[in-house]
Formats: structure tokens, C-alpha cells, sequence
């Protein structure tokens, strides 16, 4: 059973009036999950775009060999867009495969 401070379902209830509560966080939930997936494709199309090879190509070239302080934190921020794209992938499909019962 769900329970919900009295504001927090008066909010669920203005954003989502006519579903139930649960089905309205994970609604909720499913929306932000895309959105954070939006976030990091963005970032990784940018890299890609900058460096003009995918990731998996960067991490492994001759750049990366003795990379400069600027290479080696677009390299970091790089492969966290690429987890987070993954984790969110997950995350939506999990979202979406809720059983309402």
C-alpha cells in the first residue's frame, strides 16, 4: 500500500487526476527516466560530434594514449553519458513493463 503525505497527493492528483496514485508516480518516474536519457544522448552527440568517432572508438585512440587534461575529463564526462544512457534505457523499460494488476 501506498502512502502519501496529504500535499504530495493533492500535487499527484493536480499533474495526474485521473489515474491512481502509484500508476502517477510511476508516470512520473517514466517521464524523468526519458528526460535524464535525453540528457545523455545530448551529451554523447556532442562528443561524437567534437571528437567525430563514437566512444567506443575514442576510448581506444591514439588521443587517449597521453591525453590532456581537457581529453582525459571529456573522456570521463563521455562514459558517464554512455552508462547513463544505458542505465535509463533500463530504467524506462522497467517503468514500462509495470503490471497495474
Amino acid at each position: 500500500m501506498l502512502t502519501l503525505e496529504k500535499e504530495i497527493e493533492e500535487s499527484l492528483h493536480l499533474l495526474e487526476p485521473s489515474i491512481k496514485p502509484r500508476e502517477g508516480i510511476v508516470n512520473l518516474l517514466l517521464e524523468k527516466a526519458r528526460r535524464n536519457y535525453v540528457k545523455y544522448r545530448l551529451i554523447d552527440e556532442r562528443f561524437h560530434h567534437k571528437y567525430r568517432i563514437a566512444f567506443e572508438m575514442f576510448k581506444n585512440s591514439a588521443t587517449m594514449r597521453e591525453p590532456s587534461f581537457e581529453v582525459e575529463q571529456d573522456f570521463f564526462d563521455w562514459d558517464m553519458a554512455i552508462t547513463g544512457m544505458v542505465d535509463m534505457e533500463e530504467e524506462v523499460q522497467k517503468l514500462e513493463n509495470i503490471n497495474w494488476r
